[in-house]
């Protein structure tokens, strides 16, 4: 067992294998969602919360049940996902759900994602905990850099966790 010191946390990393699905290790390895397995004494988080936290953040490993783990920093969880269904994001970050803009010019031509340098649009749904993120209204849209943020499911729906200065402005 591994226990967490300075403000570390280890985290049970969500394992497509629990659900019957065959993924390669290096596949697994990049997954930046799961369960507070161990905490530091001083830890503001609980054993059993869901968390997501920063791609490529922390050591992750598998331990000898060969269940994924990570130990990062308590700083780069992101988001908490409580168990009545709220979330809770973490500092200056704020969660919207994406606005799909049209991918075809109005003669037919299809543009690819490669191309497109369009800020992305999306709905604010849920703000941090810090004075800049509490700047955003619920359901505003805004736009922000299109290779911004993190991209997240949450009960089957896609959304983006970005920076409070990934937003480049209010519409």
């Amino acid at each position: 067992m591994i226990k967490p010191y300075h403000g570390r946390i280890v985290i049970r990393l969500d394992d497509p294998k629990d659900l019957g699905i065959i993924v390669p290790m290096h596949i697994r390895r990049k997954q930046n969602k799961g369960i507070v397995y161990e905490v530091d004494k001083v830890s503001d988080f609980k054993v059993g919360d869901r968390v997501v936290f920063q791609p490529r953040k922390g050591l992750k490993f598998d331990d000898a049940l060969d269940k994924p783990k990570a130990l990062i920093l308590e700083e780069d969880i992101v988001l908490i996902l409580k168990k009545n269904g709220m979330k809770q994001l973490k500092g200056d970050r704020i969660c919207v759900k994406k606005i799909e803009l049209d991918k075809v010019t109005g003669s037919g031509i299809i543009i690819p994602d490669t191309v497109s340098n369009e800020s992305g649009r999306g709905i604010v749904k849920w703000v941090g905990e810090s004075d800049d993120a509490k700047r955003y209204e619920l359901e505003s849209e805004v736009l922000f850099n299109s290779t911004s943020g993190n991209d997240i499911e949450i009960s089957g729906q896609l959304y983006l966790i970005l920076s409070c200065k990934d937003v480049i402005a209010v519409i």
